[in-house]
């Protein structure tokens, strides 16, 4: 980033700190403060999330291992009714399970590491359904890998010709 670009985000931070998106004068304002939102210069306005912790995710929610669905324990006293003892979760574009808790929408697979192992994947490495199921949560599917092997995953699943040089390339390495 070049000294120009840090002082502008400098006075951009300066000059919103502490103020509403609603007091903004013009549409010119509200663009420079969603970028200086959007580099970490300042924080969103509004409601503060707390980070989702194990304990939040066994109070709202119970995990059933051989399905793999969350079930609504302690819904929202708002939607107490509606949800209650129903299968938690949404489908995505992508074919990807989302969880909504709090507020925030959060890969499923995530959400059933943290429930069962009280932690997020490692650092550099995701989630990765075993048998290539998106939307099978089951805990005997699910397995912690290295981002790369993750992508590459991805990649071949998508398209099989590369999964075959790659293969193929493999196999050349190994006769050598």
């Amino acid at each position: 980033m070049s000294i120009q670009t840090k002082n502008r985000y400098l006075k951009l931070q300066q000059k919103y700190k502490g103020r509403s998106t609603a007091s903004l004068r013009n549409s010119c304002e509200l663009k420079q403060h969603r970028i200086a939102q959007r580099h970490g210069i300042i924080a969103a306005i509004g409601k503060k999330k707390e980070p989702i912790t194990q304990e939040i995710l066994r109070h709202v929610f119970e995990y059933k291992p051989r399905t793999g669905e969350f079930i609504w324990k302690n819904p929202d006293p708002r939607f107490r009714k509606r949800l209650l003892n129903k299968p938690a979760g949404e489908q995505s574009n992508s074919g990807q399970m989302q969880l909504k808790v709090r507020g925030g929408r959060y890969p499923y697979t995530h959400m059933v590491w943290l429930y069962v192992y009280g932690r997020y994947p490692r650092e550099g490495y995701n989630i990765k359904h075993v048998n290539g199921v998106r939307n099978d949560n089951r805990l005997t599917n699910l397995k912690e890998v290295k981002t790369k092997e993750f992508r590459q995953g991805i990649l071949f699943a998508s398209n099989p010709v590369m999964k075959r040089k790659h293969e193929l390339k493999q196999l050349r390495e190994q006769a050598q």
